[in-house]
């Protein structure tokens, strides 16, 4: 029972971390993109 709640709390633990990457991994290229396009868009509007 002991394990099972351990392995339980791991699991749950394990989850948080791998959405808590995925967030900051897609925020961190959605930042990136928009940067890019951004640049793309004022090259485009000033030349």
């Amino acid at each position: 029972m002991q394990f099972y709640h351990l392995f339980s709390s791991l699991r749950s633990l394990v989850i948080m971390e791998v959405i808590l990457f995925s967030i900051f991994y897609f925020r961190s290229i959605l930042c990136l993109h928009i940067h890019r396009t951004f640049r793309y868009l004022t090259d485009w509007l000033f030349n």
